[in-house]
């Protein structure tokens, strides 16, 4: 039980080929599970896990994906029915906290057309430990396919590129003083 507790935690803190950089060198991307109605609650689900995927490949960031975190939680949970501690919840609550952008997203279906939207933005700091979240978007893609939703998890790594490009830009900000009052 311990060794598939580590396990899952070296997978989740360590994600992607960039992995090997010291841990707080690379922004930490939360990415929330996709909303979807019902009947695409599946199709929502893998296509989480396969964002999550794609975004972990990008050597710019680290990402922390809410699947990952809710069996980490239910390993803890099981746990401590056992009376076993969990300081992978400590370290878990720590690693929430060092979010800096989330990711979220809808699934939807009109006839035999499938429509991802996926947001990101800069994380509110929330002060509390529940899931992050952001005010406002700085980033909105929509993606379309005909036919199966799957077809939307071929387009998922050009769309993380999409996705990360435009949260590690620069801000634009002045040193100059504010203007005079009248």
């Amino acid at each position: 039980m311990r060794l598939a507790l580590l396990a899952l935690l070296a997978g989740v803190f360590a994600v992607g080929p960039a992995a090997a950089q010291k841990p707080g060198d690379r922004p930490l991307v939360f990415v929330a599970d996709l909303s979807a109605p019902v009947p695409l609650a599946q199709d929502a689900a893998a296509l989480t896990t396969s964002l999550c995927g794609a975004l972990a490949k990008d050597p710019r960031v680290e990402v922390l994906c809410a699947p990952d975190v809710k069996q980490i939680l239910s390993f803890a949970a099981m746990g401590s029915l056992t009376g076993a501690p969990s300081p992978a919840v400590e370290s878990l609550e720590r690693r929430l906290a060092a979010v800096k952008f989330v990711v979220n997203g809808t699934l939807a279906q009109s006839q035999d057309t499938f429509t991802l939207v996926v947001a990101a933005g800069s994380r509110v700091a929330d002060g509390g430990g529940g899931t992050p979240t952001f005010e406002t978007a700085s980033v909105r893609l929509e993606e379309v396919a005909k036919g199966r939703s799957i077809r939307l998890s071929e387009r998922l790594p050009e769309l993380s590129a999409r996705l990360v490009k435009p949260l590690l830009a620069p801000t634009t900000s002045t040193t100059l003083p504010p203007e005079p009052l009248k």
